[in-house]
């Protein structure tokens, strides 16, 4: 049997210079600090969203339809506290 990595032991980190030996120690990660773009809720979520309705590229059984299409056919409502969209398993 071949030996991995995970079949060794754990070992502490050591520098070979002792005064850089602190640049080693682990530091709690800081939280990222992130801010907002956009906002898309309720019916505004469709201005953020592309509906692709080209040919499946990878010429798979899939038809891509456009966002009238999809809501006529129930795929894709949106109101002030949610969005949905959804794929359909019937075949066309």
């Amino acid at each position: 049997m071949r030996a991995t990595l995970s079949h060794l032991p754990a070992r502490p980190l050591r520098s070979p210079f002792p005064s850089l030996q602190a640049l080693y120690v682990r530091r709690p990660a800081l939280p990222a600090k992130w801010k907002i773009a956009d906002v898309y809720k309720g019916d505004s979520f469709y201005d953020g969203f592309e509906f692709f309705t080209y040919p499946d590229p990878t010429d798979g059984l899939v038809n891509y339809v456009s966002m009238k299409e999809a809501i006529k056919l129930n795929l894709t409502h949106a109101d002030d506290s949610s969005f949905v969209i959804r794929g359909d398993q019937s075949a066309n």
